[in-house]
């Protein structure tokens, strides 16, 4: 038998914010990768069967990216010497 190609994706109306933040916690970093390629994927207007993305999907994609700028975050511009 098929597993469900979106097996941790909340599809209904009882999604828990803080649950699903401990679980992309506690993912390593290629799984929160797949999560949220996963996501992002569902999230395209026009793969979408209403051409609007279901907003549980939009919320963990915003949570997974989140986590990744956390994990990784972006490095700041350096400060040019001046004073020579």
């Amino acid at each position: 038998m098929n597993k469900p190609k979106f097996k941790g994706v909340a599809l209904n109306g009882r999604f828990d914010l803080e649950e699903y933040r401990r679980k992309i916690g506690a993912m390593s970093d290629p799984e929160l990768r797949k999560e949220g390629s996963m996501l992002a994927e569902l999230c395209v207007p026009q793969k979408s069967v209403h051409l609007q993305p279901n907003e549980q999907w939009v919320l963990q994609l915003a949570e997974c990216r989140a986590e990744w700028l956390r994990r990784h975050p972006k490095p700041t511009p350096k400060t040019p010497y001046y004073n020579r």
